[in-house]
């Protein structure tokens, strides 16, 4: 089975049970292999799970700024986590920050 069918029958399962899921996606290496670009047929279906009821969050240890280029626009929009769980961003706003005092590094 591909990954788009895999993606298809896991949205497919959610929707049949009508569950609201929150699928959360580590960026680097999970959804994307080349340090730069998401498939275009991944892209689709992600774009794609509020139409179930779903919704997709993104992690990764980048800035968002990072995550902007990788996910682009509409995608970008979602839940994106970064620097490891140091900010937050929802629909292009910092929802969260969390910065390292000095005395735990110094």
């Amino acid at each position: 089975m591909n990954r788009r069918a895999e993606l298809n029958l896991e949205i497919g399962w959610a929707f049949w049970y009508n569950e609201n899921i929150i699928f959360v996606f580590a960026l680097d290496g999970t959804i994307y292999f080349d340090w730069m670009t998401i498939a275009a047929d991944i892209k689709d279906i992600l774009a794609g799970t509020p139409t179930f009821g779903h919704s997709v969050t993104f992690a990764s240890a980048r800035s968002y700024r990072d995550c902007i280029d990788v996910l682009e626009n509409q995608l970008a929009q979602n839940l994106v986590i970064g620097l490891n769980g140091g900010l937050a961003y929802e629909a292009g706003d910092l929802i969260f920050h969390r910065y390292l005092e000095k005395s735990a590094y110094a």
